[in-house]
């Protein structure tokens, strides 16, 4: 389900769109924000309903502002593969959605957002690209993800399968590891910077993917309780298209 047009304000300043403007056209967290979806309470009780939160800011899991929704769609994937759309309503700093748990497993909550392409000009980013925006600072399609798996009592995780989406991180966890995968279109992408996101801020940089876009990362000591895995991807255009990149993101979360 589409989640309708929320008005909030503007996820970047002019500073930062200069300084996007600067970067190398490789892997890296833009403006150090990130979006992620997560369930109210781990573990999932079945026949209760969970509360979806969708979050954006700096910091995990303090939320700071409520997503621009534009191009947005949330929904829900029981264990059994039945999909059940979502429809967040704004609680600032959150979207927040109601969940019926009905199965035991491993439940999935997914946020795809496809804002199309858009340029950087001075009256503000503006829809389209290099043909109606020839003047345009930055032209680039921009879409992100964020997932979450949740489990409920007794359930052990699941190597999820991919989404499909435009970009997207799955995550295979076991006991004393967590096996991530990066996928642009469904293809594994090398060389992107795994971030781990925590209340400090910012995202600790782990490494990158390898040529299969996989990563694999060893929990520590600390590692315990709600953890957030993001990733930032920039991709030139083709000399065709009507903007100069693609501007990609995704998270993920679990509760270990």
């Amino acid at each position: 389900m589409k989640i309708p047009h929320l008005p909030t304000a503007k996820l970047a300043t002019a500073k930062l769109g200069r300084l996007a403007l600067l970067l190398p056209l490789t892997t890296v967290l833009l403006y150090a924000h990130f979006t992620w979806v997560t369930a109210s309470v781990s573990p999932l009780e079945i026949g209760k309903t969970v509360e979806v939160r969708i979050g954006h800011g700096h910091q995990f899991p303090a939320s700071e502002e409520v997503i621009i929704t534009e191009g947005a769609e949330a929904y829900a994937i029981a264990p059994s593969g039945q999909r059940t759309a979502l429809a967040p309503k704004a609680r600032k700093p959150l979207l927040v959605a109601g969940y019926k748990v009905a199965e035991a497993g491993m439940h999935r909550f997914v946020l795809a957002q496809d804002r199309g392409v858009r340029s950087w000009t001075t009256q503000g980013v503006q829809p389209g690209g290099k043909d109606k925006h020839p003047q345009a600072r930055r032209s680039a399609r921009v879409f992100r993800s964020a997932v979450s798996y949740a489990l409920t009592p007794g359930a052990a995780y699941e190597k999820a399968k991919p989404l499909g989406l435009v970009f997207e991180m799955t995550g295979e966890v076991t006991g004393d590891q967590v096996v991530l995968t990066v996928l642009r279109e469904s293809k594994p992408v090398a060389g992107v910077a795994i971030h781990l996101v925590s209340d400090a801020g910012g995202g600790e940089a782990l490494g990158k993917t390898g040529p299969d876009g996989r990563f694999a990362y060893a929990f520590t000591a600390g590692n315990k309780g709600p953890l957030l895995f993001a990733a930032d991807y920039i991709e030139q255009a083709a000399p065709t298209a009507n903007y100069e990149r693609g501007e990609y993101a995704t998270s993920l979360h679990f509760v270990r």
